[in-house]
């Protein structure tokens, strides 16, 4: 019984932290969305940020 629930809560926490890469992938695709259509460039760190959650991302998917 322990060991069930002990899979469950590893379940969760898997769930909890994929759906937070994801949501951060997505405010900073927006804000890159936003950035370019405002002003025509997009700072560079919110590039790096974004193509390091979305090769994390990527790499959480594979896992599955």
């Amino acid at each position: 019984m322990r060991r069930r629930i002990h899979i469950l809560k590893q379940y969760l926490r898997y769930k909890k932290h994929y759906a937070y890469v994801e949501s951060r992938t997505l405010k900073l695709r927006g804000k890159i969305c936003h950035q370019a259509c405002l002003y025509g460039t997009v700072d560079q760190t919110t590039r790096d940020l974004y193509l390091k959650y979305n090769s994390y991302l990527i790499k959480l998917q594979e896992k599955k």
